[in-house]
């Protein structure tokens, strides 16, 4: 059976192959900041720098859809940390969008939605 942390990491490996298959290169997964985590750092064709919030839920009226947990306090933690990793890796005058990431599944696991938000944060 799955639980939380393992759905989650589901979730990420599945958000990072989406990704991969929008032609977007992975840079970095689970960067991990004094103030927070992001969950995937990926640059894309362009050159843009793409900070992405994963969220998952299995597809039920109990909790909503994934994206209303994208709330204002995670959203700040995401800024900072977004403004640390830029800082650490020297990365001045780059493009940047703050994604979100939203996977549904149905009750047996299986993805019913998988859509990239861009700049769901900004």
């Amino acid at each position: 059976m799955y639980n939380k942390r393992s759905i989650g990491k589901k979730a990420e490996s599945l958000a990072a192959l989406f990704l991969k298959r929008k032609g977007f290169e992975i840079v970095e997964r689970n960067y991990h900041a004094r103030v927070g985590e992001i969950d995937i750092i990926a640059k894309d064709k362009k050159g843009i720098w793409h900070f992405v919030e994963v969220k998952s839920r299995k597809v039920s009226s109990l909790y909503g859809r994934p994206e209303e947990a994208a709330d204002q306090v995670k959203q700040e933690k995401i800024e900072q940390a977004v403004e640390i990793y830029l800082e650490e890796h020297s990365l001045e005058n780059v493009a940047i969008s703050l994604d979100l990431i939203v996977i549904e599944f149905n009750q047996s696991y299986k993805v019913v939605r998988i859509e990239l938000l861009r700049g769901n944060f900004e």
